[in-house]
This record gives structure tokens, C-alpha cells and sequence, in this order.
């Protein structure tokens, strides 16, 4: 899988949005040709000035073969399920 590294003192912008923070880190990677979709997800812990510290989740996705295009709401169930695993996560 191709992997970028973000490193600290960052700013920019994450789709459409400004994210602006003092320190930052985190990855991103996206898929491979051959792969059932196409997308890309990114990781970003930030602290910001106040000291708190926030972690945002990006991704994006769409179906890249003919069986994940007949898949349809099957493959959103388990994309969600993916993302709540994440979040359950990040709750401990």
C-alpha cells in the first residue's frame, strides 16, 4: 500500500476543510490497483494551542471491480462497520 507520513507543524487542508493546528501527526494510504475499491483514508492526531488534542479520520471510497459494484449496500454496511470499529477504539 502506498504510505505518507505527515509530520509536526503542519497546516492545510483535509477535503474542502481548513485544519489549522500547531502540532500534528499522523498517516494516510490509499489503495492499490487490483483492489475490490478505490480510496483513500487518513489518521491525523492534532494538539492545538489550548492544549487539547482532537483526532480526525478522512476517508473516501468507491467501488473499483464489478463484483464491488454488485456488492452495493452490502459493501457501505461494512465500510461503517469498519468505521465504528475505529471509533470503539478510540473510546478506550
Amino acid at each position: 500500500m502506498p504510505l505518507t507520513v505527515m509530520t509536526a507543524k503542519m497546516a492545510g487542508q483535509l477535503r474542502g476543510a481548513e485544519l489549522t493546528y500547531s502540532e500534528a501527526g499522523g498517516f494516510a494510504y490509499g489503495t492499490l490497483p487490483g483492489h475490490p475499491g478505490r480510496g483513500e483514508e487518513a489518521f491525523i492526531i492534532q494538539q492545538h494551542s489550548g492544549g487539547t488534542v482532537s483526532f480526525t479520520i478522512a476517508a473516501f471510497s468507491r467501488p473499483a471491480t464489478a463484483l464491488a459494484k454488485a456488492a452495493g449496500p452490502a459493501g457501505q454496511a461494512i465500510q461503517r462497520q469498519l468505521t465504528a470499529r475505529y471509533l470503539r477504539v478510540l473510546a478506550r
